[in-house]
């Protein structure tokens, strides 16, 4: 048994920790049986399923343009009216950007969370198809970690090849020059 004090603490903390959501999902590839009875993305324009991955764009279309949204909503705020709670996230990916057209004038992709996959006064075939262009934030609030791989100074983009962080809109918050990075930490290498 508790001494009393214990179980005093233990009650007032169960009061004051907020409750956590965690949402899950591994994919280690893509096939015809996984899609799309059990997975749940919505692919959009030019992106489609070529197992083991999914292809955002084609091979043919200069301005080719993919969207694989996941297909239900992921809180990130509590929606209790008791309690204001603001959630964290982590993702992993693995991405290939090869162009198969090098004409092409660009490419990129973004990670985004927005509250709707339709991005209002998007421009078609510019700014990851999610902004407007403007500096100005847009209604709809928009967080993307683009992986570029062209440079618009205007935007902040140091070079051709970085990772940036947008919000609300195109000119970037955070920006890092693409590569392989290590750091020591704690005598373990991390990569």
């Amino acid at each position: 048994m508790l001494p009393p004090f214990l179980a005093i603490l233990v009650v007032l903390i169960t009061f004051f920790v907020p409750p956590t959501l965690t949402v899950d999902f591994l994919y280690n590839s893509f096939t015809v049986a996984t899609f799309p009875a059990t997975l749940p993305l919505n692919l959009t324009d030019d992106a489609r399923l070529e197992p083991p991955v999914i292809r955002l764009t084609n091979d043919f279309n200069l301005l080719s343009l993919g969207r694989a949204f996941f297909s239900s909503r992921i809180p990130f705020k509590s929606n209790s009216n008791s309690t204001n709670i603001t959630t964290s996230f982590s993702t992993q990916f693995v991405l290939s950007i090869l162009p198969e057209i090098s004409s092409s004038p660009w490419f990129g992709l973004t990670f985004v969370h927005s509250a709707s996959t339709s991005l209002p006064n998007a421009l078609s075939n510019q700014y990851f198809e999610l902004f407007s262009g403007s500096t100005t934030p847009t209604v709809a609030p928009i967080l993307a970690i683009e992986f570029d791989t062209s440079r618009n100074p205007e935007f902040n983009d140091p070079n051709e090849n970085h990772i940036g962080i947008d919000l609300n809109n195109i000119v970037l918050i955070i920006t890092q020059t693409t590569g392989y990075y290590s750091a020591v930490v704690l005598g373990i290498i991390i990569l």
